[in-house]
């Protein structure tokens, strides 16, 4: 029952928390918008999905293996998995400079270099999810998105939204997270390492990957086919149905790392999942009717026109 009664806790921690970041997310891309005009959004677009691509090479099925091998007291796979994620993303900053040399586009460069601090060491909070400190990631995430709003709001105060600017707030606002955590997170000199888990994780993040591309598969093709400007209205459109996926999987989070300890599911924990399951659908179908609203309001009758 206590067990029951933790996990509940961090479900709501997990799930506030993602409430949170979709309303400043919102914000912040209501500001892009506005700053941006269509086609530059769509370009801007383009850079977010080669990170995305990119993206394969920090290995983020290891987070998986971290966070039920530390729930399980081994601690020392976090720190061998987080040096092997961030020497791998060291590819794809050497994909992106080979790109730079190709393309001469300097956005590449700004990609190259801060790359490895906002992927290849974001492992912290499966760290904390091993240890079933929920909040502590709750809280990271929203700062997250609080750092990335207040990037883009000085941008836009300054009237200086230029794309790689906005490409490196993006990468900035969790590389600053993720070096906090860094150094925040002590060394321990004697360290179990479970080896089957990042063997796990590396295998995982392979079909991982095969997951992301079936998810942005439809922006690839209009990436490859189509101009930017429908880029940009296809994200737009699609960022809603991502807004409400990312809270209905965040409900999953604090199960991740307790499997290990859990036989199941009580039927008391069942029914207050159902209940953030009614206010989530509630909140979806506000969301929808209010969507064409939403639009015009904070990106501009340009889209809804579109």
């Amino acid at each position: 029952m206590f067990l029951d009664k933790k996990i509940y806790k961090s479900i709501s921690y997990i799930f506030i928390s993602r409430v949170v970041d979709v309303l400043l997310s919102f914000i912040t891309l209501a500001i892009v918008a506005r700053g941006l005009s269509i086609e530059e959004m769509g370009v801007f677009q383009q850079y977010q999905i080669f990170i995305i691509i990119i993206g394969f090479f920090y290995f983020n099925g290891l987070g998986g293996g971290v966070a039920q091998s530390v729930a399980r007291g081994f601690l020392g796979t976090f720190f061998v998995a987080r040096k092997l994620s961030f020497q791998l993303s060291l590819i794809a900053s050497f994909i992106a400079l080979a790109l730079f040399y190709f393309y001469d586009d300097y956005i590449y460069i700004v990609i190259s270099l801060l790359f490895p601090f906002a992927y290849g060491l974001n492992l912290w909070a499966k760290y904390y999810e091993g240890l079933n400190n929920i909040k502590l990631v709750a809280i990271g995430s929203n700062v997250i998105s609080f750092l990335l709003l207040s990037l883009i709001s000085l941008l836009y105060y300054l009237d200086i939204m230029e794309i790689g600017l906005l490409v490196a707030s993006y990468l900035l606002s969790k590389a600053l997270v993720n070096l906090y955590f860094y150094f925040h997170i002590k060394k321990i000199t004697k360290i179990e390492v479970e080896k089957s888990s990042i063997k796990y994780g590396i295998k995982i993040s392979f079909l991982a990957y095969y997951n992301v591309v079936a998810n942005n598969i439809d922006k690839f093709i209009i990436m490859a086919f189509l101009e930017p400007i429908d880029l940009a209205i296809y994200v737009m459109a699609d960022k809603f149905p991502e807004a409400s996926k990312s809270i209905i999987q965040g409900i999953s989070v604090p199960l991740m790392s307790q499997f290990s300890k859990l036989d199941g599911l009580s039927k008391s924990l069942r029914n207050k999942i159902q209940v953030l399951d009614i206010i989530l659908i509630i909140l979806i179908l506000l969301g929808t009717i209010l969507l064409p609203f939403l639009i015009d309001f904070a990106f501009g009758k340009k889209y809804i026109d579109s």
